[in-house]
């Protein structure tokens, strides 16, 4: 029989100021997140951009003292962005798949080389390596 946990349910937008902007390879930036909550029960996060060091360090309070027009705002923020973030989602999932693609189509190709044609062994290299351009050239879609 499984408890019933309680749902805890909270939502920070936390900007960092300074943050570097993305490469493509990188996609997206390495930030730091430590969590503290001190004895008043205050959760307090810091977030640092680990490649320019740069941090913030915020209190995070009560949704309780959140205002409805806050809220609110939040909300219509999180649906206008909605399709970004699901684009840059599957991209990324997509880039994710085609890696690991690509490895094993190279280990099979590895093992298995002696028993395929020279011409047909060249035409599989041949699309390994377009694939592997057109993920390295492409970009994150806005």
């Amino acid at each position: 029989m499984k408890k019933a946990l309680p749902r805890l349910c909270a939502t920070a937008c936390l900007a960092v100021a300074g943050l570097a902007p993305a490469h493509a390879v990188d996609l997206l930036p390495r930030v730091g997140v430590q969590f503290e909550i001190d004895a008043n029960g205050i959760l307090h996060v810091l977030a640092r951009d680990l490649k320019t060091g740069h941090q913030k360090v915020v209190e995070m309070k009560s949704a309780v003292d959140v205002s409805d027009t806050d809220v609110q705002k939040m909300i219509e923020e999180s649906v206008e962005h909605a399709f970004d973030d699901l684009k840059a989602r599957q991209w990324i999932e997509a880039k994710l798949r085609a890696g690991e693609t690509l490895s094993a189509s190279r280990k099979g190709l590895a093992e298995h080389a002696a028993e395929l044609e020279p011409s047909y062994e060249q035409r599989v290299e041949a699309a390994l390596a377009a694939v592997e351009a057109a993920v390295a050239a492409a970009r994150v879609p806005a």
